[in-house]
């Protein structure tokens, strides 16, 4: 049975084609996903017969499977301001693989991941400006293509970490970016397994600025750097943060299938209580101690009080009037 508390839910999946091919030989893995109503991100870098099959199975039990596009692994997988061309071509070529093997997609995914310093670094003023205009030219032409195909268009976008009041506190906020571009939706991945130990009053203030959240990580991948992972979260973890993305009301992404269904996470979501409440956030808390306070016995007996004190000026005064 669909669990009926999730408005929309996806997770990510990240793996090259023969271990692709191996995650969806488990069979529990597709019955898990269709019983959670549940849809996949996949990760398009290659289109080999094993990732072609992957789609086709989803297709075939009605999950909705999501392309998020990607480069080769000999162009280092990752759309760019500098690959922007690449990423054109990408998507033609992804078209045409589509309509050769009857796939079916709910919508397109775009990263367009940040450039490398380094990289960005050797480059003149001239030549980044020339480039970002490209890229803009580039990526809006690609997102009007993905619209007039009749596709939904997906950006993922990672949060960043700040720092507030001299160091203090740190807190999630959107990333800010150079391409804006036309999207249907807007997905923030916060990434809380790199995030532990984050308050929760930020968490949830990251929340509540997005279209769409996505916790994780639950396992690793190639596509994250080996410096930037960390543990998969524990189950306790990751249930206190799907709650938090549920409770919001927002569609849910998870970072990444593959590390669920290792974590032997997938089955036990199916009989989850998500509706147990967490902690709210700290400016409702306030609000909620504020209303309390109001309705205190010693509040409300003072404010008797200055009723009354009231009322017996404004009855002297009426006396006191000249008739």
């Amino acid at each position: 049975m669909t669990n009926p508390v999730f408005s929309e839910l996806y997770f990510f999946c990240t793996l090259e084609a023969k271990a692709l091919g191996r995650l969806f030989e488990d069979r529990f893995v597709l019955d898990d996903l269709k019983s959670l109503g549940a849809g996949v991100s996949l990760t398009v870098m290659d289109f080999s017969d094993e990732r072609a099959k992957a789609v086709q199975l989803l297709n075939k039990l009605g999950i909705p499977v999501i392309a998020w596009l990607m480069l080769p692994q000999e162009h280092h997988y990752w759309l760019t301001i500098s690959n922007s061309a690449l990423a054109l071509e990408q998507y033609q070529q992804f078209k045409q693989w589509s309509q050769r093997k009857k796939l079916t997609w709910a919508g397109i995914g775009l990263w367009i991941k940040e450039e490398n310093s380094w990289d960005d670094a050797l480059k003149t003023d001239e030549q980044k400006s020339e480039e970002l205009l490209q890229a803009k030219q580039n990526y809006s032409l690609l997102g009007v293509q993905v619209h007039d195909d009749g596709y939904r268009l997906e950006l993922y976008r990672p949060a960043v970490v700040q720092a507030a009041g001299h160091g203090r506190l740190k807190l999630l906020r959107k990333a800010k970016s150079q391409l804006e571009l036309m999207a249907n939706r807007q997905v923030d991945l916060l990434f809380t397994s790199m995030h532990r130990g984050q308050n929760q009053a930020a968490l949830w203030r990251a929340i509540a600025d997005s279209q769409a959240v996505s916790i994780g990580l639950t396992g690793s991948s190639a596509l994250i750097n080996k410096d930037d992972q960390t543990d998969p979260l524990t189950w306790n973890e990751f249930t206190h943060d799907l709650r938090m993305g549920v409770q919001s009301g927002k569609p849910v992404y998870v970072f990444n299938l593959e590390g669920c269904a290792r974590l032997g996470y997938l089955d036990r979501l199916i009989t989850l209580d998500l509706t147990i409440p967490v902690d709210a956030p700290l400016a409702k808390q306030k609000n909620v101690q504020r209303q309390r306070s109001w309705r205190s016995p010693k509040r409300l007996a003072g404010l008797a009080t200055l009723a009354g004190i009231l009322g017996g000026t404004l009855f002297i005064l009426r006396r006191k009037r000249p008739h």
